[in-house]
């Protein structure tokens, strides 16, 4: 089921505490996120196995919203290769969780 829900946060460092402390999120999966919060890319992604599932997040700059967050997770591991080739969309089933950040400042 497609899940959508809006944060406001302070700012980028917030976002990032925030992911920071969620759960089935490693140090390693959150290099992507820096990568967007520092402005380096306006989109990236990380596939990873975690926990016997396959996880796929992805951290953007998008139109309106001025940071979105998407993690796919999947029991079934075949994933893996699937979405290495064919990322995930908010259309797949899979889709767990979608949040919108509002930042009010950058710093």
């Amino acid at each position: 089921m497609h899940q959508r829900i809006f944060k406001r946060m302070k700012t980028y460092e917030d976002v990032y505490k925030f992911l920071s402390s969620m759960d089935n999120i490693s140090e390693n999966a959150l290099i992507p996120v820096r990568k967007v919060l520092d402005e380096e890319s306006n989109e990236e992604f990380i596939l990873f196995e975690e926990n016997d599932k396959i996880n796929y997040i992805k951290f953007y700059h998008m139109g309106s919203c001025e940071l979105c967050f998407e993690k796919y997770s999947s029991e079934d591991i075949s994933k893996k290769e699937l979405w290495a080739e064919n990322p995930p969309t908010f259309m797949d089933k899979e889709l767990k969780l979608e949040i919108i950040f509002e930042v009010s400042s950058k710093k």
